[in-house]
């Protein structure tokens, strides 16, 4: 099954022209507000975008699985048919404890290895997003030298991660 993300969209536009022949500028910024479902990641958090130069620059900064904060910033050129427009951007995922996380992760419907139950500790990831906006793809390394496993022992992992609107 797809994995999707949940949230009610909330937010505020401005247009605005300097003079008749200038070109329309736009803004907006919001709030994202978690909406439960068994089968989605909750996700809430903000946003801001602005078109500028024929591209949409969005910056936001949102929480999801109960302990993961994703932030960072996204680009795509203004286009007839936005679901086609390609998009790019960094994507920093900061987790300040793997356990939460893959137990939501798994609530959410992401299928992960048994071999994770019970390791604690936090994750942190670089990763890059790209793809369209009918189809994004995430893309990145998340590790960790800081995590425990349930018999108290230390240990380091690293995971290269890829979402590509289908599958994690």
């Amino acid at each position: 099954a797809p994995t999707t993300f949940a949230a009610w969209q909330r937010g505020e536009v401005k247009l605005r022209r300097a003079s008749p022949q200038a070109p329309m500028q736009i803004t907006a910024a919001g709030t994202s507000t978690f909406l439960s479902r068994a089968d989605r990641v909750a996700v809430d958090g903000t946003w801001q975008a602005r078109l500028a130069d024929e591209r949409w620059f969005v910056r936001h900064d949102h929480r999801l699985l109960d302990a993961a904060r994703a932030y960072g910033t996204m680009a795509w050129p203004a286009a007839d048919d936005p679901a086609r427009s390609v998009l790019s951007g960094p994507l920093t995922l900061d987790i300040t404890d793997v356990g939460p996380v893959i137990r939501a992760a798994r609530r959410s419907g992401i299928n992960l290895s048994t071999s994770l139950d019970g390791v604690t500790g936090p994750a942190r990831g670089d990763l890059v997003m790209d793809g369209s906006m009918a189809r994004m793809v995430i893309r990145g390394r998340v590790a960790s030298d800081a995590l425990a496993l349930p018999t108290g022992a230390p240990a380091t992992a690293l995971a290269d991660i890829v979402y590509d609107g289908d599958t994690l």
